[in-house]
């Protein structure tokens, strides 16, 4: 018997009970946070778990446009899925400005977008729950938004329905986006997306630790779970790693 068993289930009754209940090989019980919480050993798990540090996390960079079908098609059914069941090894960047243009006329600054104003409008409204928001806030509030506008949901509805959805209060929010603060939030996502290199030609454009190629955006678009579970390089992978 290893010392590592002989510490679960001789040395502390939590983990005898874990023996009872836990279908998985004692071998197993520390292999990841979420296996050890299903078998009751969590805290008998800490010494042998090297949890995430945002520096080790997979980071996965974002540019999109706020109405842009394909991007609300990857947020909805890529990232919000793996943040669900990867979050712990990865971290996630917006970026909304997309194939948008800025330009200068005097002392004001002018967006133009794909999709036109409205577009434009909804941009500096994510890009303030970007920036005001931590992303376990910002990320399913903007989620919530981008399935509303997918079914022709107004604007102003939108995010009325969605801050009471996620119980966020949506009123800083959009006093920034009307605000001298919304237009700088949006010049630095503008100059971050022209700054691209390779420059992007498409959205959504996913940079993957820092790191573009086509490859990684099929990926991405295609399994991001598996994407992230293959380049993190960590030994806790969350179960979802496994399983797919």
């Amino acid at each position: 018997m290893s010392n590592l068993t002989f510490v679960f289930c001789l040395s502390f009754m939590v983990a005898s009970v874990a023996c009872q209940r836990c279908d998985l090989p004692r071998s197993l019980w520390c292999s990841s946070p979420e296996i050890a919480k299903k078998c009751n050993v969590s805290d008998l798990c800490k010494p042998y778990l090297s949890p995430a540090t945002e520096e080790s996390k997979v980071k996965v960079s974002v540019y999109y446009e706020s109405r842009c079908p394909f991007s609300i098609k990857f947020l909805l059914e890529q990232v919000m899925k793996a943040f669900a069941k990867v979050g712990d090894i990865m971290s996630v960047d917006l970026v909304p400005f997309g194939n948008s243009h800025v330009r200068k006329i005097g002392d004001k600054v002018l967006f133009t977008c794909q999709h036109g104003r409205i577009e434009c409008a909804a941009n500096i409204v994510e890009t303030c729950a970007v920036r005001l928001l931590p992303v376990e806030k910002h990320l399913p509030l903007i989620a919530c938004i981008s399935s509303q506008f997918m079914h022709g949901v107004k604007p102003t509805s939108a995010y009325k329905l969605c801050a009471a959805k996620q119980q966020i209060d949506m009123q800083p929010i959009l006093a920034c986006s009307q605000s001298d603060q919304g237009i700088n939030f949006q010049k630095e996502m503008a100059t971050r997306t022209n700054s691209l290199k390779p420059r992007k030609t498409y959205v959504p454009w996913i940079v993957l630790n820092g790191v573009h190629t086509r490859t990684i955006n099929n990926k991405a678009r295609t399994n991001l779970i598996q994407l992230v579970c293959d380049t993190y390089k960590g030994s806790d992978k969350p179960a979802a790693c496994s399983k797919s």
